[in-house]
């Protein structure tokens, strides 16, 4: 068995945190890779209005003809603790799991921020926490 470096998460505990995961676009590109990038707000989290914490942006990048998640990156409160869930999503694709059953998944904001539904269903155009102009790649 060898090491995927490409599900290792990386954090930079600055004011905001960022925290990343997988590849970035221009590395996509780099490799030939037509990609879709879903965005999602922290404004668009209720649990982020009720922290006080609405900077902030996650982004996840995915192969336009795969769906394979490629890369998470966020930038805001918490984004060291959240990373880790890109990963998380990457590994549940390459074993199977249809992105589409991760979009219509339900999560609970219980402990911290979790966009990662919404975040899915971004690549999609289906987020249903933002307006229709939000969901557009």
């Amino acid at each position: 068995m060898t090491m995927d470096y490409a599900v290792v998460p990386a954090a930079i505990f600055t004011v905001p945190e960022i925290g990343s995961v997988g590849l970035r676009e221009h590395q996509a590109a780099e490799q030939g890779t037509a990609v879709r990038v879903g965005r999602f707000p922290y404004r668009a989290l209720g649990k982020a209005h009720a922290m006080g914490e609405i900077t902030g942006l996650v982004k996840i990048i995915a192969d336009a003809a795969s769906d394979r998640v490629l890369g998470v990156h966020i930038i805001g409160a918490h984004a060291a603790d959240l990373v880790h869930e890109g990963a998380l999503v990457r590994l549940q694709l390459d074993c199977g799991f249809p992105l589409e059953a991760l979009a219509t998944a339900w999560a609970c904001e219980d402990l911290d921020l979790r966009p990662g539904t919404d975040l899915v269903a971004t690549l999609k155009a289906t987020a249903i926490h933002l307006l229709p102009a939000e969901t557009r790649p």
